[in-house]
């Protein structure tokens, strides 16, 4: 065991078990957690009160492209977070502890008991590993788990006469055929031959669907870019 903090005889509860020495000393009792399962990590929901922007905020709405509110699929190695996204933490039998997060525009979360963290350009992996650091200085062990709820930072955007309009997310490499694909494919309105992608720069792509379908002229298949809008004309 290992002192945390002395306040004298004042009790103050920073996690939801600790221990009260006769010297007036909070002590956290030892030793690893056992895994944590999912049901047993539930994030605290606006109901509880939760801080704008800290743990246990407000839940998120899925853009389009999104089921159920449950980001796509990330390689927790090499997907960089950035402004908007959405990052569940979930800390071992710390409910109050644990929730969501929106990364705001200048990359910091507000995290309880941490305060403020920058995660803008950094992985998931790189941020479960600063938040174990950061909660091992005022608890043993701590399990700390985390994950992308929604991806708004990367994202791509296709309207038009496809099957699902809207916003989609861009964490993999993305072809307009596959975001066609995403979209549930073409309407029978759709001008197959004059699809349009616009980048930032307001550079414009055509895009012939007949033809990429058929293998032909593939290099107007191109792989899309953060900020993307695709049309799919009538």
């Amino acid at each position: 065991m290992r002192p945390v903090y002395s306040f004298g005889r004042v009790l103050i509860t920073i996690c939801s078990t600790v221990l009260l020495a006769q010297d007036g000393v909070i002590r956290l009792p030892s030793g690893p957690p056992p895994a944590a399962p999912a049901s047993q990590t539930p994030a605290r929901g606006p109901e509880e009160g939760a801080s704008k922007g800290s743990a246990a905020n407000t839940q998120p709405l899925a853009p389009a492209g999104m089921q159920d509110g449950v980001a796509p699929p990330v390689n927790p190695m090499t997907f960089k977070v950035g402004p908007e996204d959405v990052l569940d933490i979930q800390v071992w039998r710390e409910p109050q502890l644990s929730g969501q997060v929106v990364v705001r525009p200048d990359g910091m979360i507000t995290v309880t008991l941490i305060g403020e963290l920058e995660v803008g350009g950094k992985t998931i992996e790189q941020i479960q590993k600063t938040l174990v650091e950061k909660y091992s200085a005022v608890m043993n062990d701590p399990v700390v788990m985390v994950q992308p709820r929604a991806i708004r930072s990367s994202k791509y955007f296709i309207t038009g006469a496809v099957q699902r309009t809207g916003m989609y997310p861009l964490v993999v490499d993305t072809t307009v055929l596959d975001a066609i694909i995403m979209a549930g494919g073409l309407l029978e309105v759709a001008n197959p031959k004059k699809i349009v992608v616009m980048h930032k720069n307001k550079e414009q792509v055509i895009f012939n669907y007949n033809e990429v379908t058929k293998g032909k002229k593939m290099e107007q298949n191109i792989l899309l870019q953060n900020g993307d809008y695709i049309f799919v004309n009538q």
